[in-house]
């Protein structure tokens, strides 16, 4: 008869000796800043020894403690949000992190992976939908490689996304409830830059669809991703609104992309003597900091991202300690949840 032997983890380790996880794999990988007893560190060392634990460690034969962090852009507050939570995860288990920005030019993002490769790194966080799956694949056997985002279905990458066509369907739900029936969809690019702005517009029209409403989902999007400019998604929210208006349909609710599209939006409404929510509602996605101090304040989708930034780190040091196959994660989908504040509102006529 085979016996399968479990590998055994720092979470065994921690268990046997009554400390956290972070506290043995500090103690374990030595690091100077640890501040602990000579007592905790002799029963975490012992722990490991009479469990068994051997450390993993990468075809070079060194551990860095030093995780990369690939993102699209410096400019959006989504993304420094999510760089944040990310350094934060990682400091409190002993890893720090190298950030690299694509500048949403898909030509940066195999070299990165590569330079980073090359520095040793433990584990690479990928927050952007991988412009060429099959090389991450490739890479992801060199080193643990976790998506924080959306990808295609069926890739073989270990992905930590929302459910961004439900998020469309919770703005459509909400919206239709307070009797919207002609709205508008604001966005940067749909494209294969960023699959969410496509599934987000999917769920808002299937939901309109099954109710008799499909012809009544005007799109307005911009047409280049100008992602060097700052204000480019505050500028973009002005521009498409302002069309919109001019368009004179019979629109009385707006969904935008991003929270940041908000204060262009906002500004521009303001200027044509048109209130929120009395006269357009208008609901995002992201929940940014700046939705809580616009007036009114942004109806918004939260999308739990550090949560997913924690998660991130764990399946790295998770991979990193030898969990098996069998414990790891390969594709998790976190439910949106609707932040109602008072940008929405009853259609106007209502």
């Amino acid at each position: 008869m085979r016996v399968q032997v479990k590998k055994v983890t720092i979470r065994d380790v921690s268990e046997k000796a009554g400390v956290s996880a972070t506290t043995v794999s500090m103690i374990l990988n030595n690091k100077p800043e640890l501040r602990v007893s000579s007592q905790t560190r002799q029963k975490v060392l012992q722990a490991a020894e009479e469990l068994g634990y051997k450390k993993s460690s990468k075809k070079s034969g060194h551990v860095s403690n030093l995780i990369g962090l690939i993102v699209p852009t410096l400019n959006n507050p989504f993304f420094t949000n999510l760089i944040s939570s990310v350094e934060m995860h990682a400091r409190a288990n002993g890893y720090n992190v190298i950030l690299c920005n694509t500048e949403r030019k898909a030509g940066n993002e195999i070299p990165f992976i590569q330079s980073l490769i090359k520095h040793n790194v433990d584990g690479i966080i990928l927050a952007l939908t991988p412009t060429d799956p099959g090389y991450i694949v490739e890479a992801s056997r060199i080193v643990p490689i976790i998506v924080v985002g959306e990808t295609n279905i069926n890739n073989n990458l270990i992905t930590i996304g929302l459910d961004s066509y439900k998020a469309g369907e919770i703005a459509a739900e909400h919206l239709y409830s307070l009797g919207h029936r002609a709205i508008a969809y604001l966005t940067t690019p749909i494209g294969n830059v960023s699959l969410s702005r496509r599934r987000r517009l999917e769920g808002i029209k299937d939901y309109y669809r099954k109710r008799g409403f499909g012809n009544s989902i005007y799109v307005y999007e911009g047409k280049d991703e100008y992602e060097s400019q700052e204000a480019y998604e505050i500028e973009l929210g002005s521009v498409l609104i302002r069309k919109m208006l001019q368009d004179k349909k019979d629109i009385t609710a707006v969904v935008i992309v991003g929270d940041l599209m908000a204060p262009g939006i906002y500004h521009t409404l303001e200027e044509h003597g048109l209130k929120i929510p009395r006269d357009i509602s208008v609901i995002g996605f992201d929940n940014n900091f700046i939705t809580k101090f616009l007036n009114p304040r942004l109806t918004t989708i939260e999308h739990f991202l550090d949560a997913r930034a924690k998660l991130a780190i764990e399946q790295i040091i998770s991979i990193i300690n030898g969990s098996q196959e069998g414990e790891m994660l390969y594709s998790v989908e976190i439910t949106p949840k609707l932040i109602v504040r008072e940008s929405t509102g009853p259609r106007k006529d209502r």
